[in-house]
């Protein structure tokens, strides 16, 4: 599910505000998908979280930058609360 992907990179994030493509590629060899479709689960979840994190693909300078914090237990619980 993409909340999950979103867990995953508020845990990778850390405390910047943004997440690089390495990171990116990490996310996608654990979670054993292209990075294409990574990038596809990305962009949906910039859709369903307006205002809360943005991709971003500028001269080829691919990153996830968050746009305002947000608590990734919050984000499992709520997906946990919806199962």
């Amino acid at each position: 599910p993409s909340i999950i992907i979103l867990y995953a990179l508020i845990d990778l994030k850390g405390n910047d505000k943004t997440v690089s493509f390495d990171i990116l590629q990490d996310i996608s060899l654990l979670f054993c998908m292209p990075i294409t479709e990574l990038i596809g689960i990305i962009k949906k979840l910039e859709k369903d979280f307006p205002g809360v994190i943005a991709y971003n693909d500028n001269s080829g300078v691919r990153n996830v930058q968050f746009l305002r914090d947000i608590d990734k237990l919050e984000v499992l619980d709520n997906y946990y609360i919806a199962q």
